[in-house]
């Protein structure tokens, strides 16, 4: 492959986000495809040629479908800013699974106080929120999977009731995070409290985008032409939304 873009690691990026979600015998017949075509037009392997394989192995999503990606991914981008959680590397709505937001932390923002904790809370809601504010319900894409925002929100929700000492109820009795979804089947009060937590993380995560639809619109308009924000652009929008 001898194609060499002037931002080689921006492209490498972006075929990986195409990826993710692909399995590796996806990933190699998709390669050897590409190398097949390109052998057959008599010329060498580009990125573009597995960005375009990558590209149409997706599933096609309606405009409407693509705008509620980007609403969702907004409101974790914008709770993620107001909140000060991290600091924003990437938001796409270009991966093969989906969208998703992804931040670096430094000492100053690590999740490690009960309010912290309660801020992540909001920032895992949010997405979910979001939806809610400008569609009036919440679709299904908050739940569904081990790695989604609810069982993330949850998990974290559990920890904080039976492991890390910020609950009221037997803070000190510590009891093994790993088992978070046996705990709270077995335990309904627990199970409330964690409810509890959670009801409340995503009441504060629908008034912070009520109090800012019109940073929420801006997000999801940059991100529903885009694609996926990086670089330079994110944090032009960035400082955008918090000069609002």
């Amino acid at each position: 492959m001898t194609e060499a873009p002037l931002d080689a690691d921006a492209v490498l990026r972006r075929l990986a986000r195409r990826a993710l979600g692909l399995s590796g015998a996806d990933i190699e017949r998709l390669v050897r495809e590409a190398r097949q075509r390109a052998r057959r037009e008599r010329r060498q392997l580009t990125f573009a040629d597995l960005d375009a394989l990558l590209s149409a192995s997706r599933p096609v999503i309606s405009d409407e479908k693509r705008r509620c990606m980007a609403v969702h991914e907004a409101g974790h981008a914008l709770a993620r800013i107001l909140l000060e959680l991290g600091e924003l590397k990437v938001i796409t709505i270009d991966a093969a699974d989906g969208g998703y937001t992804e931040a670096a932390y430094c000492h100053d923002d690590l999740v490690d106080t009960a309010d912290r904790c309660k801020d992540y809370l909001v920032v895992t809601m949010a997405g979910r929120a979001a939806e809610q504010v400008v569609y009036g319900s919440a679709l299904a894409g908050s739940g569904g999977t081990a790695h989604s925002d609810l069982a993330r929100a949850t998990k974290l929700a559990t920890a904080m009731e039976s492991s890390l000492g910020f609950g009221k109820h037997l803070p000190l009795l510590y009891r093994d995070p790993d088992h978070w979804q046996a705990l709270i089947r077995q335990d309904r009060e627990l199970a409330r409290r964690v409810h509890r937590r959670l009801d409340r993380a995503e009441a504060a995560a629908r008034k912070l985008v009520r109090r800012h639809r019109s940073q929420l619109e801006m997000i999801a308009d940059e991100l529903e032409a885009r694609g996926t924000l990086e670089g330079r652009e994110l944090v032009d929008l960035v400082e955008r939304v918090r000069a609002e």
